[in-house]
């Protein structure tokens, strides 16, 4: 029953995406932005992502999210780069949310959001993805669109490319 409801939201675009500002403590100035998924049910509550996501990401809709999830973060990006902010702008992305059409995707979204400025996808669960030449396969794609990509490895150091 749960996991046909998520996967109705996605196709319904009922999962929101709230804005996380990533603020300089020394400076007080925002950096950048990480964008944070979030299902608000038919009450107004916020059911956690760790509730969700698995089911996602189990589903036939995994594609259809992390296009959803990419799309948001350029049109986000675009927005605040029009309104005069320099930062970054962040997502999350689970390796297993990696599929074969991603680089047409992206040109696509490219050509859509013109203005977007620094886009950084955080890649998650880096050690679900069975081979590590796919997960380069997957950086070089973003790189070559002007994505810049943070993901852990398992001693959860933070590796960027």
């Amino acid at each position: 029953m749960l996991n046909r409801l998520i996967s109705s939201h996605i196709c319904k675009g009922k999962l929101e995406m709230f804005l996380q500002p990533q603020v300089n403590i020394l400076t007080g100035k925002t950096i950048g932005i990480e964008l944070l998924v979030r299902w608000v049910n038919h009450l107004g509550k916020s059911i956690e992502p760790h509730f969700f996501l698995p089911l996602i990401r189990n589903s036939k809709y995994k594609a259809k999210f992390s296009q959803w999830v990419l799309e948001e973060t350029f049109r986000v990006s675009e927005a605040l780069s029009i309104e005069g902010f320099n930062g970054r702008v962040a997502c999350n992305l689970d390796a297993s949310e990696m599929y074969s059409g991603i680089e047409f995707f992206l040109h696509k979204l490219r050509k859509e959001y013109p203005n977007a400025g620094e886009v950084e996808i955080e890649v998650t669960e880096v050690g679900q993805l069975g081979d590590r030449r796919n997960l380069e396969a997957y950086i070089e794609c973003f790189k070559s669109h002007g994505i810049k990509v943070t993901w852990f490895n398992r001693f959860t150091h933070p590796v960027k490319r």
